[in-house]
């Protein structure tokens, strides 16, 4: 992914955290979140915390981005994870 007015590719990533940045958002998980992490746990699935996710659901729960800005953001940090 490029980002506008840029001659290099820069990850998902540092899109991510750039567009963070800009708006002075930081990571905030609710007490829901944690509700919703310790339910998985006791449902015997494993509960792996993301600074990436929390990033962009904090972006969106404060307005800076859409559903679908955050999903698309989020659906490329996954798929860069995935390249070699």
């Amino acid at each position: 992914m490029k980002k506008a007015n840029c001659p290099f590719d820069i990850s998902p990533e540092q899109v991510i955290r750039d567009l963070a940045r800009k708006h002075d958002i930081v990571a905030t998980r609710t007490e829901t979140d944690e509700l919703a992490d310790a339910i998985t746990a006791l449902a015997g699935d494993t509960v792996v915390r993301d600074e990436i996710e929390d990033l962009v659901v904090t972006m969106r729960r404060q307005g800076v981005i859409s559903s679908e800005q955050a999903t698309a953001l989020y659906g490329d940090y996954l798929a860069n994870l995935e390249r070699p």
